[in-house]
């Protein structure tokens, strides 16, 4: 993504929010936060412009000095383990940036686990306008095993997939290794080995989860994955 300066945001967030007639703080402040949310979709909307006010990183000068990839490759992220992933049908293919920054923390000396989440959410027609596929965080409900919370038709590999993903998530917390105290199944990215942990299931809904080459998927969260 493109990181913006301060005085982009700045500038950017005003305009929308002059459109929407919050021309001052105490306007801002007694708006309510649907409105401040869908301001830059409406003005967009109305305007035929892509604007947008706090949707992604800006260099401020006191939180950020500099954007993440520039840091990266600066080398002036921590020297740590990393485990990065994301969901298949987010904003399109994420893998080459990932692997990137899986490259950079190799050529630095460190390790990076990635992952690529595509387990389909099942849907069982029972709620109207849901979220179809592996949408934008769809991981959390397995990361976190919040599965009872959620209304969705669970399957046992469901429920396998989340056991896994939690059990890698607490052995990166514990062992900064989502093998655990040793090595195991799920390899580090590297320009010699390149390859995600894709979460998954097969075609009878078991858990089916291994490492190999990412799969494309459809962009829209809205799109019918298969």
């Amino acid at each position: 993504f493109t990181t913006m300066s301060l005085e982009e945001t700045e500038a950017a967030s005003k305009e929308i929010l002059d459109w929407a007639g919050l021309t001052d703080i105490k306007k801002m402040r007694s708006a309510s936060t649907e409105m401040i949310y869908s301001a830059a979709n409406m003005y967009n909307a109305a305007s035929g412009k892509r604007g947008n006010m706090t949707l992604m990183p800006m260099v401020d000068g006191y939180v950020m000095n500099e954007s993440f990839d520039d840091a990266a490759m600066n080398d002036n992220l921590p020297h740590i383990p990393y485990m990065i992933g994301y969901t298949l049908n987010d904003m399109g293919s994420m893998a080459p940036g990932i692997m990137e920054f899986c490259y950079n923390r190799e050529a630095l000396g460190d390790k990076a686990w990635a992952y690529e989440f595509a387990r389909p959410l099942p849907d069982d027609g029972s709620q109207p306008n849901v979220l179809k596929g592996a949408f934008h965080s769809s991981d959390l409900w397995y990361a976190f095993k919040s599965l009872k919370h959620c209304w969705r038709p669970w399957t046992k590999g469901d429920w396998d997939l989340s056991e896994k993903m939690l059990t890698a998530w607490a052995n990166f917390a514990k062992y900064s290794n989502p093998n655990g105290a040793n090595d195991g199944e799920w390899t580090p990215c590297t320009k010699e080995n390149p390859n995600f942990m894709i979460f998954k299931l097969n075609e009878a809904n078991e858990e089916a989860s291994a490492m190999g080459e990412t799969i494309k998927g459809q962009t829209q969260a809205w799109a019918n994955a298969k």
